[in-house]
């Protein structure tokens, strides 16, 4: 390699450098923020489980529909083609 092309060859490594940890760190944003969203889905439907475990063992009318899901976890809940 001659010595005039060097200094390209160390600016596309560092452009790619560049470019590799601003997508990586991008891929950890956003794995972060999934993982918080999961988080939070899985402590709404661990205390809805439970309120319907009450309800199913308190007395209730007859027909009595069990209570529906909170909203962060509504969607879970849907059934169908989605919208």
């Amino acid at each position: 390699m001659s010595e005039a092309a060097l200094p390209a060859v160390l600016s596309l490594l560092g452009v790619l450098g560049t470019v590799a940890v601003g997508y990586l760190t991008a891929a950890q944003a956003r794995t972060r923020a999934d993982l918080a969203r999961l988080t939070r889905e899985n402590r709404a439907l661990w205390y809805y489980i439970r309120h319907l475990i009450d309800w199913g063992y308190r007395p209730h009318e007859q027909g009595e529909r069990p209570p529906d899901p909170p909203e962060p976890i509504r969607h879970l809940f849907e059934f169908g083609e989605p919208k």
